[in-house]
């Protein structure tokens, strides 16, 4: 099976209705990258080594999905752009 990655860039407000919707329209995964997780890791005694580079690291969360290449792979994505503003509407700051 073939698959097609999607990013979205996004705020720590909306990270997790966007993962939400995307799990809603058969994302196979949902990978976050959160800068200020690195950060909390830190603070806490539960780690061993962090990359130094890690700490550079700023600004919005990224999710990416992974959907399965099919025939309505273009209209999820379309219809997951159309539910990300949507957000908007219910106060949330998507970035």
């Amino acid at each position: 099976m073939k698959w097609i990655e999607v990013q979205v860039t996004t705020t720590q407000e909306a990270e997790e209705a966007v993962t939400n919707i995307m799990h809603e329209l058969g994302a196979g995964g949902v990978v976050i990258k959160n800068p200020n997780d690195v950060k909390l890791l830190a603070q806490s005694d539960n780690w061993d080594y962090i990359e130094p580079s890690l700490f550079e690291e700023e600004g919005n969360i990224k999710v990416f999905a992974h959907f399965p290449i099919a025939s309505d792979t273009i209209d999820k994505i379309n219809i997951l752009k159309d539910r990300i503003v949507e957000l908007k509407s219910f106060g949330i700051d998507i970035g």
